[in-house]
């Protein structure tokens, strides 16, 4: 990156709240697990009860 002179720096700080995280990781592990819904774009709306 030098060479294109570009700055950056590495934050040690934690970027995301733990428990969004935890939240996002969970949701994964569900969808490798097949616990998941899939709706076709023409169902939708009837889905979604609009």
């Amino acid at each position: 990156m030098k060479a294109l002179k570009i700055k950056f720096e590495v934050s040690k700080e934690q970027p995301y709240n733990p428990e969004f995280v935890e939240k996002i990781e969970k949701s994964k592990q569900e969808f490798k697990e097949g616990k998941s819904t899939r709706v076709k774009k023409e169902d939708l709306q009837s889905f979604l009860g609009l």
